[in-house]
């Protein structure tokens, strides 16, 4: 079961990838549950690994590695037109695109992205 508090999503791009996380954590059976307390180090960890993984299953199913290199070769010049375009927010795309360049599926040399502000 996944359990969302509406009251924390503001905008429709921020529920798409907050679903697709969760469904993720169930995939990859990356599961813990809420009554169990995490103070303790290795729950910390556990819980960490198992949210880094949920979120990179994520990217995989939101924003695959040739969607992202088709969109940044029709010439995107900023995260804010490129993040709207996709219909996802502009952290998770800033994380998606670290993310692809740290496990060298991305270089960051074939692209020059600005984070230009949404008012510029």
């Amino acid at each position: 079961m996944i359990a969302i508090d509406k009251n924390e999503i503001e905008t429709s791009a921020e529920e798409k990838v907050l679903l697709a996380e969760e469904m993720a954590h169930l995939q990859l059976g990356a599961t813990y549950h809420i009554e169990i307390e995490y103070n303790a180090p290795a729950h910390r960890m556990l819980r960490r690994k198992q949210e880094i993984r949920a979120k990179r299953q994520a990217i995989k199913r939101l924003l695959p590695i040739d969607t992202i290199k088709d969109y940044l070769n029709k010439s995107a010049n900023c995260i804010y037109e490129m993040a709207d375009e996709l219909a996802l927010p502009e952290d998770f795309l800033v994380y998606t695109i670290d993310y692809y360049i740290s496990s060298n599926k991305l270089n960051c040399s074939d692209f020059e992205l600005s984070q230009d502000d949404k008012s510029a």
